[in-house]
């Protein structure tokens, strides 16, 4: 009860202030807060004369001499920074003898447009501009409102959420900025359906918003609320006649945690979102301290990562592509690694992530465009006649630049690589923005004679009657599934189906991960002719990958 009367008191347009029996102020609403500019934590306890001071009245006849009636004084209002202010007020004590205090209710003398006027600046400083909810700003006041309390308050607690809409950008760059937008208010829309009364839900920019849940008893009130936000992400937004599926990360972060600042919770709450993200996106995580710690060695690792990109620190090292049935080679894959003193031989699983969340994966990607094309351009000129395709990866985030194309027509020009000898392997993710503007870089990129094919096939959960329409040559299937072949039938009927509708596609397939002999035997068994994986042989640099390259092809 107390919680639904402070909010009434809040959302009302007259200023409301309270005194206890020392005429020291005990209470100040937000209309109070526009008008007299004081906040309520800095009027709080301090005398009425100082936050309420009217040429008309004194503070001693607003409490001792009630005037009767709603609004029934006029006078001058001096607010805190010195402006005068033409207002109406009333005032009368409080119906419990023994506090002695008192109430004075209070509103602003304008002319209607005058009063229209200033709603709107107050609004629009307050508010989101796509999406008319509370901005980023409006939102911090509120929390550190809710902080106050708790530390006032030791049955009081409340939780954050921090929320970031997955693969926002490539709806924005497939559809456009316009589009974007639309998504945008309509998720605002929804999510506020999400949430109970007197919550609090802010647009903190771009794709994040933020949500302060006010008087939660536990942490599982807030999952609760999170899991309500995944469920409703689930049905398709339609937006100009398309149906578009978006689902967001979640982070949570909660009051009890004896946090110093409101800004460190909110920190927290981003952070366990990161962790939601990096763990599958369309989920939520509740933050805890390893959090941080992790989030901290991703600063140091970025740092280090700036350095070795300088200094060039990197090295590409090389795995065998065999054929099953005689382990015969058939190609390589580039892959990344780092040379680190620190950490030693770091591989590109620890370091793509973060470079893609840092920036630094555009010109970490194009080194590695440049460094594998010349080497394949030097075993082109050693082994002219047998020299197989050496398969690159380009990460979703490189290719969705705008100069991806250029980026790796350079590469090809400065090395002069004969393209035939050259497969880019693209993330499953770009199947899910099937959008003309995708298909025109793959069709640009096979113009320029460039094998194509999707790496980590199986887990983007995208469809196989996709690739008919994308000019792709082929495509691997994710380790897990190998991996799993043994040991569960549904890994079996997925690669199996995959097989299947590919070969009907004409795709050449690939499968990762091959660890045993058993798993090599299963794949034979299904029709899949090549593998890659330790079985066969580990990555090696490019030193020895030449001398095992030149033992295949001695004979031929």
């Amino acid at each position: 009860m107390e919680r639904l009367l402070l909010n009434i008191l809040n959302d009302i347009s007259c200023g409301v202030l309270s005194a206890d029996h020392n005429g020291l102020v005990n209470y100040l609403n937000q209309a109070g807060e526009q008008i007299t500019e004081w906040t309520f934590r800095e009027a709080l306890s301090r005398p009425v004369s100082e936050v309420f001071c009217t040429v008309a009245t004194s503070p001693d006849e607003l409490r001792d001499s009630p005037a009767p009636g709603l609004f029934s004084n006029v006078g001058t209002l001096k607010t805190k920074n010195g402006d005068q202010k033409q207002i109406e007020f009333s005032s009368s004590s409080l119906r419990d003898p023994k506090s002695g205090g008192y109430v004075v209710m209070f509103r602003s003398l304008h002319s209607h447009e005058e009063e229209v006027d200033q709603e709107k600046l107050l609004f629009d400083a307050a508010h989101d501009p796509l999406t008319r909810l509370p901005n980023r700003a409006w939102f911090m006041d509120r929390l550190k409102g809710s902080f106050g309390r708790s530390n006032r308050r030791p049955d009081y607690s409340f939780s954050v959420l921090f929320l970031d809409i997955d693969r926002f950008k490539n709806v924005n760059d497939g559809l456009g900025p316009a589009m974007g937008d639309e998504l945008l208010k309509t998720i605002a829309k929804r999510l506020g359906k999400c949430l109970r009364p007197g919550d609090t839900i802010a647009r903190f920019g771009g794709d994040e918003f933020a949500v302060l849940l006010d008087d939660m008893e536990n942490e599982k009130d807030a999952i609760s609320i999170a899991e309500r936000i995944h469920k409703e992400m689930d049905y398709p937004f339609i937006l100009d006649g398309r149906e578009i599926y978006a689902s967001v990360s979640v982070g949570i972060a909660y009051s009890k945690s004896r946090y110093e600042s409101p800004e460190d919770l909110l920190r927290d709450a981003d952070t366990a979102m990161y962790r939601a993200k990096a763990r599958g996106k369309a989920r939520s995580e509740v933050f805890v301290t390893a959090m941080h710690l992790n989030a901290v060695e991703m600063f140091q690792l970025e740092s280090e990562l700036r350095l070795a990109l300088e200094k060039e620190d990197f090295v590409m090292y090389y795995q065998p592509i065999v054929y099953l049935s005689d382990r015969a080679l058939t190609g390589f894959e580039a892959l990344l690694r780092w040379r680190s003193a620190k950490r030693g031989l770091v591989l590109a699983s620890e370091i793509i992530p973060v470079a893609e969340e840092t920036g630094l994966i555009v010109p970490l990607g194009i080194w590695i465009l440049r460094k594998s094309f010349a080497q394949v351009r030097a075993w082109q000129q050693l082994f002219p006649k047998n020299m197989p395709a050496v398969s690159v990866n380009i990460s979703g985030k490189l290719f969705s630049q705008h100069d991806v194309i250029s980026f790796v027509k350079k590469a090809m020009e400065e090395t002069e690589v004969a393209p035939t000898g050259v497969k880019l392997e693209l993330t499953e993710s770009i199947l899910l923005d099937k959008t003309e503007h995708v298909i025109q870089k793959l069709q640009q990129l096979k113009a320029m004679n460039l094998g194509l094919q999707i790496d980590d096939f199986g887990t983007g959960y995208s469809s196989l009657s996709y690739l008919q329409d994308l000019p792709i040559d082929g495509l691997k299937i994710d380790r897990s599934f190998v991996t799993r072949l043994t040991q569960d039938r549904e890994s079996l009927e997925i690669v199996k189906t995959i097989l299947s509708l590919s070969e009907k596609l004409n795709l050449d397939v690939i499968a990762e991960g091959v660890e045993t002999d058993e798993q090599c035997e299963i794949l034979l068994q299904l029709g899949c002719k090549k593998g890659q994986g330790f079985v066969f042989s580990r990555p090696m640099d490019g030193g020895a990958a030449t001398k095992y390259l030149a033992e295949r092809t001695k004979d031929s």
